[in-house]
């Protein structure tokens, strides 16, 4: 199966369409087994903001047997989980908050099946991170794959990962006006006011859930080094909130799991949200800015995302600096090393492990 972007899909008619596509209210819209026409192209392209993905997966002979672990979270438990998130974001209850648990432990019950630790995230992710609730289920599933390769236990990934499902649970205390995605934020009151959201989220969720839950709830946007994240141009600090600089809570400052669900949702703001004043990053870009950050912005999670995520995705077609065309067949331990096939040149339908050609690198991605 080879991953396609929809801008990219006029080069594959009469393709075989590999995974269902479906809608972001998850209603299949392209079954599987359809061949693509012109027609189911020209309809991908007018309705690509209502799709679940920017891609689509179909099958070709360069691609045969690629593994693209698309089944370690199958769409229907993301689909219900983004609904029970977004109930939970829009009305705080136990009987929400339960909801969500059950499905983080089922989350969470999948990774743990799937002996894969390195993941691509097009076919973890849910496009459209726009929506709280999507964003909230992107970086739950990020923080669930950090955390396990963080070696947590399974009753400490459950508090992480349902602490990243809510980590943005205060917004519903915000003014309207600035969770529009179209909003210029362009004055410190702006900043201001959605700098409440952690602690208003921590009040709501205080003395309903864990520890470790409602810390990452009020600390994710915490910097590890306070005076670097000040702002001149505006005069805040982007580290807050800002009474937390140097105090403790509950016992402890900010800890591992905190910085986990800090770089998730960072890398998920980067690479899957468009807005009217920040365009969508790369995964490449956005896994640098964050390498680049570690001590100042995020901490030790940085590293775990980092060395478990990759920007190459299974499925995806590559530019290696030899100008030959390459498709990555499946993951290695180091994310930027996978096993890939050349698809041009001298070497072509030749299988490749990168962590054995040290001189090969890849230089451009057709990523969705």
């Amino acid at each position: 199966m080879r991953i396609v972007r929809i801008a990219d899909l006029d080069n594959y008619i009469d393709k075989e369409v590999a995974k269902p596509l479906r809608l972001k209210d998850g209603r299949v819209y392209v079954n599987s087994n359809v061949k693509i026409t012109k027609g189911i192209v020209n309809a991908l392209k007018r309705n690509i903001d209502s799709l679940a993905h920017r891609f689509i997966t179909i099958h070709t002979e360069d691609s045969e047997g690629i593994d693209l672990y698309d089944d370690t979270i199958g769409d229907e438990l993301k689909f219900e989980a983004k609904h029970k998130i977004d109930a939970t974001l829009k009305q705080f209850s136990s009987q929400n908050t339960e909801s969500v648990k059950k499905l983080v432990t089922e989350i969470i019950d999948n990774l743990y099946s799937n002996p894969n630790t390195i993941f691509g995230t097009n076919i973890l992710f849910l496009a459209g991170g726009e929506d709280y609730a999507v964003h909230s289920l992107n970086v739950a599933i990020l923080s669930a794959i950090m955390g396990l390769n963080a070696g947590y236990n399974k009753n400490e990934l459950e508090k992480i990962v349902l602490g990243a499902a809510l980590h943005d649970i205060g917004m519903a205390k915000i003014d309207s006006r600035l969770l529009d995605i179209n909003y210029v934020y362009n004055n410190k009151e702006d900043y201001l006011e959605m700098q409440k959201h952690p602690l208003e989220g921590y009040n709501l969720v205080k003395n309903k859930i864990s520890v470790m839950s409602k810390r990452i709830i009020l600390m994710h946007h915490v910097w590890e080094n306070f005076s670097a994240s000040y702002n001149s141009d505006l005069d805040v600090y982007m580290s807050y909130p800002h009474k937390l600089n140097n105090t403790v809570l509950d016992g402890r400052y900010k800890d591992l799991s905190i910085s986990i669900v800090q770089t998730a949702d960072v890398f998920e703001a980067m690479t899957n949200k468009e807005t009217g004043y920040k365009s969508r990053k790369t995964k490449v870009e956005a896994l640098e800015y964050i390498r680049s950050m570690k001590y100042v912005q995020f901490g030790e999670g940085a590293d775990y995302l980092v060395n478990c995520i990759t920007p190459y995705d299974a499925g995806t077609e590559v530019v290696l600096n030899n100008r030959e065309k390459a498709i990555v067949m499946r993951y290695t331990s180091l994310p930027h090393r996978p096993v890939i096939k050349f698809l041009t040149g001298d070497d072509k339908g030749e299988i490749v492990n990168l962590m054995d050609k040290r001189y090969l690198t890849l230089n451009i991605v057709s990523a969705p």
